[in-house]
């Protein structure tokens, strides 16, 4: 018997041990199946199986937990390749708590990887997904790009190139002519298929999304600019804009600019409303959360504001601004902005 190997050199890296000795000993039980079938010891019955089972995106229900992660440059046909290696190699050993769950994956456009796992049949843990952010951060400099980004807008150009840029460096392409509401542009923050499916690429007029990862747990932030830049995106002369937090441990508000008043909010939320003590929850005993706390400031400040516009301004009182509260952060959330009127 004659047994060729041939050993793919751009995937193997002294950084990742774990993952080569892994890929040996799997060769090893091909092997030994070869010469003496069924001493490889692994069942065929998919309910014994230790790995995750992959599916095809379009077979999970649109309820599927959803991550978008969007390249900061164009990956080419031997990078998407290799990406998607590794990515399916952890995917067929992805569990949470022990458990097997059911996920698939889409690469589109050379940029944008989608992993989506079906929770009816198994949650995702925290550390599972933790997980998958480590792999993703791990394979950048054999990349040369970055798949874990944040604070990039990404859209489609005039020759239908997908790019991406800061909010600041859009909001300058649209006041040169160069991004209209008729742009495409993508959402990675959805957090659900479904959400995938109806508004993954959207045009620039529909919506407008903030995201946030906060280097705090909990922290206050101005957004009021962010709101104008919507409402000017808009044309919006007379009308309102609904700005809106997307999670239920977050709330947007409108109060002073102030850091005196927001240490005294985060002291008085901490103190006298939901202190962030983990045992005294319920829910954090049912779920296996630690942010119950979270969800009750999010109750107590609001979740979202509308914002009249007079004349083409955002209409406030004196000292108003509008505020995002961050209350369970260090992970992307996100907000939505619609401006209305005409």
């Amino acid at each position: 018997m004659r047994i060729s190997i041939v050993y793919d050199a751009f995937t193997y890296s002294p950084n990742t041990p774990v993952i080569w000795l892994e890929g040996l000993a799997q060769f090893a039980e091909m092997i030994l199946e070869i010469v003496i079938p069924g001493a490889g010891g692994k069942s065929t019955k998919r309910d014994e199986s230790p790995y995750m089972p992959l599916v095809t995106i379009e077979d999970l229900p649109d309820s599927a937990r959803t991550w978008v992660f969007g390249s900061d440059s164009t990956l080419d046909q031997s990078a998407s390749d290799f990406l998607l290696r590794e990515v399916d190699r952890f995917l067929s050993q992805w569990h949470a708590h022990g458990e097997p769950l059911t996920v698939g994956r889409s690469f589109k456009y050379g940029r944008f990887l989608t992993v989506a796992v079906d929770q009816t049949t198994a949650g995702a843990s925290g550390c599972s997904i933790d997980g998958l952010f480590r792999l993703l951060k791990s394979l950048e400099s054999r990349l040369g790009r970055s798949m874990v980004t944040s604070g990039l807008i990404f859209f489609r150009d005039k020759n239908g190139t997908v790019q991406s840029v800061d909010r600041e460096r859009f909001a300058a392409l649209g006041a040169e002519g160069k991004i209209s509401p008729d742009t495409t542009v993508f959402d990675p923050t959805v957090t659900t298929l479904g959400e995938w499916r109806a508004r993954f690429e959207l045009h620039a007029a529909d919506s407008s999304y903030l995201t946030f990862n906060t280097k705090r747990r909990h922290e206050i932030i101005d957004i009021t600019e962010e709101v104008e830049k919507c409402r000017a995106a808009a044309g919006i002369e007379e009308g309102m804009v609904l700005v809106s937090a997307m999670h239920i441990s977050a709330s947007i508000f409108v109060n002073d600019h102030e850091p005196g008043l927001w240490k005294d909010i985060l002291d008085w939320l901490e103190e006298r409303i939901a202190p962030w003590s983990p045992d005294e929850y319920r829910h954090n005993g049912g779920t296996g959360e630690d942010n119950a706390a979270a969800h009750l400031r999010s109750l107590t400040i609001g979740h979202e504001v509308i914002v009249p516009v007079t004349k083409g301004k955002l209409d406030f009182g004196p000292w108003q601004r509008v505020f995002y509260g961050e209350w369970d952060g260090q992970r992307p959330k996100r907000v939505l902005l619609k401006a209305m009127g005409e």
